[in-house]
């Protein structure tokens, strides 16, 4: 390890990279530690940002070593936490910028790797109705859409997908006890907020596992893997609103739950992570397969569209039903095999036969919140939708 260099009166620079060894969860800055313990990251010449710890874990290096000096022993309880993801400490009125969350989580090896795992499988996928091809084999999927959250077991579904993500966020976990089926739950965020609905979420997932409940001699304890995946660099920062409200909520959920909730982060390839250097998603779609936890990006094969079924418009109705404050929860493991449309309202709305008539590229900028990097066939699906609220009310 090179040496350790005095930085300050209170601080000491660590160089925690070198030749020779990759450590899992360090950036790829230096880290500033004060005499009282408290980490910071050398962000630029002019300006540091503090760390603060938290309760996710970071996939592990197998390969990770990590030296410590007895004299050095003012490092110890840090290092003893390097599994742990550490975040900037975002200062409230103040002059000096922080570092953008999406390129403090790339500047993590373990998380760019994740990101680059997830992104560089060449997997496609092609289907139709409630069946999708998938490694040669037919498999029962469960495709969510924009708003929309759901849970199953390994005897309930085979997958769980959702796709056509732009500035929206796929987030997928899948919690595991020892003690019965694994659970997975996925959903398609598209803005910041439904924290009541991804509480619910978590909560499933306790109720599922018994959790707090003594089975075998022993509580039972939760391991939950947690993927994200979704936005790019786009010119709004749209996509970094989102991963901000997520990476806060659940290092939230991690702190309240660490007595019964495991979470490590498993996958993470947001905003910049996801970006192909032109402000394009490289990712639009996730799955995950519930008997393994395999995550795999969604991708249509050449020539063919990805199965948007069932009841597409109907439930891609409820985007245009007015304010939504909760996710729409179409499957329950406690209800195997019932997809449920919860009751909205919707009518067709003033002006929208002169909406289905605007061109491609106006209907785009009215509606999409990254127009540039939309599918070809986003006008397509948006007329549909727009048809069937103009033929139905309720």
């Amino acid at each position: 390890m090179p040496p350790i260099a005095n930085a300050s009166s209170c601080s000491t620079l660590v160089d925690l990279k070198d030749n020779e060894t990759d450590y899992n969860g360090f950036l790829n800055f230096p880290l500033l530690i004060s005499s009282d313990g408290t980490v910071h990251v050398e962000h630029s010449k002019e300006q540091n940002v503090e760390l603060i710890p938290t309760c996710i874990k970071l996939p592990m290096n197998r390969d990770l070593r990590f030296h410590l000096d007895d004299e050095h022993a003012a490092l110890a309880d840090y290092s003893a936490q390097i599994n742990f993801l550490h975040l900037p400490l975002h200062y409230e009125n103040s002059n000096c910028s922080s570092i953008a969350i999406d390129e403090y989580l790339n500047s993590i090896p373990s998380l760019r790797n994740s990101a680059d795992c997830l992104l560089s499988q060449n997997v496609f996928i092609e289907g139709t109705g409630d069946i999708l091809k998938y490694s040669d084999i037919d498999n029962t999927v469960l495709n969510i859409f924009q708003g929309e959250i759901a849970s199953a077991t390994a005897s309930q579904v085979d997958i769980l997908m959702s796709a056509k993500a732009t500035t929206c966020h796929i987030v997928a976990i899948r919690s595991n006890s020892g003690e019965v089926e694994a659970l997975s739950s996925l959903t398609h965020i598209d803005k910041a907020g439904y924290e009541n609905s991804l509480r619910e979420m978590i909560l499933e997932h306790k109720l599922h596992h018994n959790c707090g409940k003594k089975s075998s001699g022993r509580i039972s304890k939760i391991e939950m893997d947690l993927h994200i995946m979704g936005g790019f660099d786009d010119v709004d920062n749209s996509s970094r609103q989102i991963t901000h409200f997520l990476i806060d909520f659940f290092a939230q959920i991690a702190e309240e739950e660490f007595e019964s909730i495991t979470i490590t982060l498993k996958t993470c390839a947001v905003s910049c992570m996801n970006d192909d250097g032109m402000r394009c998603p490289l990712g639009r779609g996730m799955g995950i397969l519930c008997d393994s936890g395999k995550i795999f990006p969604v991708m249509a094969s050449t020539g063919h569209y990805l199965p948007m079924g069932p009841e597409f418009a109907l439930r891609s109705s409820r985007l245009w039903a007015g304010s939504r404050e909760n996710l729409s929860h179409i499957h329950s493991s406690s209800s195997p095999g019932i997809l449920s449309i919860e009751p909205f309202k919707f009518s067709p709305f003033e002006q929208l036969d002169l909406v289905l008539q605007l061109s491609d590229r106006v209907l785009l900028e009215c509606v999409s919140t990254s127009p540039d990097v939309e599918e070809d066939d986003f006008c397509e699906n948006i007329r549909k939708v727009l048809c069937f609220i103009k033929k139905n009310s309720w």
